[in-house]
């Protein structure tokens, strides 16, 4: 038998989490669908049950899982004798982020650089705002690869 969470416990989650997904460009319902699959128990849910379940639409959920596909935080699992195709949280879906937050720091500060060539003849006051932003993704590009080896090392 699964556990199943205090439904309206449920409901507030999945809402804070798409809230969150919303406030970075990103459609309410990929947030929703994470919040689900970071509570549900069993930890994988079919399209049907997660249309079902977050009352959207089943293309909605077709459209949301495969962009979580895409950036490592979900997978497709199917089970023998089963035709539905589930989605769960991958088991190494954290490290995909970290690795994916760290290539961005790379790229932003990558083209910070870009940009102080761009106005190397530019007065300071106006290289001075490139400069705080090539700075900012220097240092997250640095760091971040600490802290994700700080992360590992606690969650093993």
């Amino acid at each position: 038998m699964s556990w199943q969470m205090d439904e309206g416990e449920e409901r507030r989650f999945v809402e804070q989490v798409s809230r969150m997904f919303e406030r970075s460009g990103i459609a309410p319902v990929t947030g929703r669908i994470l919040g689900r699959l970071l509570v549900c128990d069993p930890p994988h849910q079919s399209s049907h049950e997660l249309a079902d379940t977050l009352h959207v639409s089943a293309g909605a959920v077709s459209v949301a899982t495969r962009m979580l596909e895409q950036i490592g935080i979900v997978e497709r699992v199917r089970f023998p004798r089963d035709r539905a195709v589930y989605y769960r949280i991958r088991p190494d879906a954290w490290d995909a982020v970290w690795k994916r937050e760290i290539e961005e720091s790379r790229t932003m500060r990558l083209l910070a650089d870009r940009g102080l060539e761009v106005l190397q003849d530019a007065p300071d006051h106006v290289r001075a705002r490139m400069q705080s932003f090539r700075d900012l993704y220097a240092l997250l590009e640095e760091e971040m690869p600490r802290i994700q080896q700080r992360w590992k090392e606690r969650e093993s």
